[in-house]
């Protein structure tokens, strides 16, 4: 099975890869099992590390998933954000993916830790939380073998994510 998710032209010039931005939520997106309790606000934070365990940025996110049919959409806004890319440098790479959930008076909070790599033969390792209000029937652990993206003219980016069933 697999996710596709679809963000659209920033509106401002970012000097980051908003690929980021999509780690920073993806967990919500994942595992909460809120279609019939929509809309759900979220709030995430992501802190990524270099190689040599250096603090390369930080960001939360903070906003509203929502859906029609078998589709969820995501709107959100950086509520703060410092990351410590090159001008340009991109994302190539996202592996391995592992997420635990864990669910606390009505609400299910998400930790997820992840590496990536750039084209510019950069790695770095980033831990994410976030935390939505709801139930969840979501299963405690999961993960993402892959993350497959590409990035269009206009700047869509487009993301489809694999992985292997979680266990109960």
């Amino acid at each position: 099975g697999g996710l596709r998710l679809e963000v659209g032209p920033v509106r401002t010039a970012l000097h980051w890869d908003p690929v980021l931005g999509v780690l920073g939520v993806l967990d919500a997106l994942l595992l909460a099992d809120v279609r019939d309790d929509l809309p759900v606000s979220t709030w995430a934070r992501t802190v990524m590390h270099d190689d040599q365990g250096r603090e390369m940025g930080a960001w939360v996110i903070s906003g509203a998933l929502d859906g029609d049919g078998d589709r969820l959409r995501y709107r959100g806004q950086f509520l703060e954000c410092r990351v410590r890319f090159e001008v340009g440098e991109a994302v190539v790479r996202v592996e391995p993916y592992q997420v635990m959930t864990t669910q606390a008076e009505h609400r299910v909070v998400a930790t997820s830790a992840w590496s990536l790599s750039t084209g510019r033969g950069n790695r770095y390792r980033g831990v994410t939380t976030a935390a939505w209000e709801g139930e969840s029937a979501a299963p405690d652990r999961g993960s993402l073998s892959d993350l497959d993206f590409s990035r269009g003219d206009d700047g869509q980016l487009s993301i489809r994510a694999y992985g292997r069933a979680p266990e109960m």
